[in-house]
């Protein structure tokens, strides 16, 4: 019996993603891309016009004023759609509607309100800059931008890009097929009801009526199979329910032979792979000469599991066990199913969270218990669910699951644990965050309370000596959201696109409950414990610093002050490059004064300092260049001029 991380390890070191194959864009909604898609041209391919007006030359009309206009002769039209043959020369305009290619010779366009048409003539009431209500080529697709990752989801907005850049085939990959195989004789199927109409069912089309068909004692209905197909298909997968086979080594070997020759990538069995005399799965698998992977986990519920090979199929086996069906199904066989699929992220989010009542029992195996978790966090408060109204409402109810190590004594009200956050997208590829520990010499004990506030504004500076900078710094701008929002996936995407158009962005991470850089046992790990005020690791043509940062006292908490950690980067960047940078992107430090960018939903108390834009959870590519021609258009970046921020919100205040 082996420990749930090395059983996760093991399970997703022998996966790999299924082949890929080629689809019309057309259908690529919700498949997984198999390389990273990148847009070939800039759309549009032209300067595109913003406003119904007048396309002219801004030197022209250089002094135009409302009491002394600038007359141009009007010497030509353009609609969108349409090729424009010539343009206005000095003293012209052409007449141009919203949407149409800027015609050669312009650079700027006069907006209607702002003109006078007088026959073949229009007089310009006011002074505008060249580029004013024009649309660069590249404005909705610069050439080059990752449209998609290798290993994400298309979207439907993901779909528009690609579309729109001339992506008409997309390689992804190929969705795994799952069999779905029940085995018990206490079993029986759902009944099909036919679909409400005319002359197909007895029922009218709009009864609300929930209807009820019991089964008689001992039976039960097949609710495992029905959970886990529904699940299957939500993630995109290709399912087939096989039905039940009765706990019987006949039936079983032949069902299992039979599912050996099925057109299915995966084979999902749920019961019979405990230690009972009727519990044959496993060795009926074994009979059939597959090659066995995993076995018994040691941990509750869920410890019943079984993982083989045989003819390049995958063969699952699940407790029958509810409980210990689904914790095994979220924490290994989601993660191992999506990385079959092709998915980079695999694992849901892991959270901090506080016991909002006691747990009275001691814990001699590790334990996942269904919990409840709250959205004001982190930390997140957590209710151990009970099951007092079933344990199947129960885990209904549940979006978490707590991990406890082993030797974990009862836990009182306000506990730290962490969780596994169900109803948050993946956000991360293996669960070393939520099982550290759990396979080492010692047991992985539960973090402390939080101290009170008033022992936490007690406790010593911990922020870092201020390194000599030449001038301000930079502009910063914090990125915040709840874990699993995509906080990362906006951060990288502006440094592509910043890049893209000459700004140079360093990029902060801030880690608020800690890191670890490197594996216990390595030289620079020696050296930061014997006590380093700083460890450099640096190879070719890369390097890392660990900082030792004094700490005041075990428990202490992060400052919420960044301005220490933005001045080390901006130092860094500029003693290695000659130039400091033009923006520091900071993910994190929610509670500081720097202006924000919010993704997802807000927390239910005010953020400090202000958001000065919103972009929804996981956005897309649009969302993302919107979000960053603000930033550039917020500071004039790339310009040799910097202008100051918005108000309240100055680029170099993060005290």
């Amino acid at each position: 019996m082996i420990g749930l991380l090395e059983a996760f390890r093991r399970l997703m070191d022998n996966v790999r993603p299924l082949p890929a194959e080629a689809v019309p864009v057309t259908a690529a909604a919700g498949r997984v891309a198999a390389v990273t898609l990148r847009a070939g041209s800039d759309v549009p391919g032209f300067d595109r016009v913003m406003m119904d007006g007048f396309a002219c030359r801004a030197a022209d009309i250089a002094t135009a004023t409302p009491t002394r206009p600038v007359t141009l002769r009007v010497t030509g039209s353009l609609a969108p759609g349409h090729v424009p043959q010539g343009g206005p020369g000095p003293g012209e305009a052409w007449e141009v509607a919203t949407g149409a290619a800027l015609p050669p010779g312009a650079d700027v366009v006069v907006p209607v309100e702002e003109t006078r048409r007088h026959g073949t003539v229009v007089r310009v009431l006011r002074a505008l800059p060249a580029g004013r209500h024009v649309a660069p080529r590249g404005e909705d697709v610069a050439a080059g931008v990752v449209l998609v990752e290798e290993g994400e989801v298309i979207t439907p907005a993901a779909v528009q890009a690609l579309v729109a850049a001339g992506v008409i085939v997309v390689p992804v990959r190929r969705r795994p097929r799952v069999l779905l195989l029940s085995t018990g004789d206490e079993l029986r199927p759902v009944p099909a009801v036919p679909v409400a109409g005319p002359r197909r069912t007895p029922f009218a089309p709009d009864q609300a009526t929930a209807i009820d068909l019991p089964l008689p004692a001992p039976f039960v209905y097949n609710s495992n199979a029905v959970a886990l197909a529904a699940a299957l298909g939500e993630m995109g997968l290709e399912v087939e329910e096989g039905g039940v086979v009765p706990d019987d080594p006949d039936a079983l070997r032949l069902a299992f032979a039979t599912a050996l020759e099925a057109d299915a990538d995966v084979i999902l069995t749920t019961g019979g792979v405990s230690v009972g005399t009727r519990d044959r799965v496993p060795h009926t698998w074994r009979e059939l000469r597959v090659r066995r992977v995993l076995g018994r986990i040691d941990v509750k519920p869920g410890g019943p599991f079984f993982a083989a090979r045989a003819r390049g199929k995958w063969i699952l086996g699940l407790s029958g066990s509810p409980a210990a069906c689904w914790a095994t199904f979220q924490v290994l066989v989601r993660p191992f199913l999506l990385r079959l699929a092709g998915r980079s992220l695999t694992v849901r989010p892991v959270v901090d969270v506080v016991l909002a009542e006691p747990f009275p029992k001691a814990s001699g195996h590790p334990r996942l218990l269904w919990a409840r978790l709250g959205e004001d966090g982190p930390p997140y408060r957590a209710r151990v669910v009970t099951g007092a109204g079933g344990r199947l409402t129960g885990i209904a109810d549940s979006n978490g699951l707590l991990w406890i190590p082993a030797g974990t004594p009862p836990l009182p009200a306000g506990a730290r644990l962490r969780a596994l956050r169900l109803d948050w997208p993946e956000d991360r590829d293996d669960l070393d965050d939520l099982l550290a520990g759990a396979d080492g010499p010692e047991p992985c004990k539960p973090c402390p309370p939080v101290p009170p506030a008033q022992d936490r504004a007690s406790l010593p500076d911990r922020s870092l000596p201020r390194a000599p900078f030449p001038g301000d710094l930079p502009p910063a701008v914090a990125v915040v959201g709840l874990s699993g929002s995509g906080k990362t996936h906006v951060i990288a995407g502006l440094i592509r696109r910043l890049r893209a158009r000459g700004v140079r962005p360093v990029a902060i991470k801030h880690a608020a409950h800690g890191f670890d850089l490197d594996r216990p046992g390595t030289d620079s790990q020696r050296l930061a414990e014997a006590g380093a005020a700083a460890v450099w690791l640096v190879g070719p043509g890369e390097g890392a610093a660990r900082l030792q940062v004094p700490k005041g006292g075990e428990d202490a908490a992060a400052p919420d002050d960044p301005r220490p950690w933005l001045e080390a980067a901006a130092f860094t960047a500029w003693r290695l490059e000659g130039r400091p940078p033009d923006l520091l992107l900071v993910e994190g430090f929610t509670r500081s004064h720097l202006p924000k960018v919010l993704v997802g939903r807000g927390r239910d108390e005010p953020v400090p300092g202000g958001v000065i834009a919103r972009v929804p959870e996981r956005p897309g590519e649009e969302e993302i260049d919107r979000l960053a021609a603000r930033l550039i258009d917020l500071w004039s970046l790339g310009n040799d001029e910097a202008r100051p921020g918005p108000a309240g919100h100055r680029p170099v205040d993060t005290a």
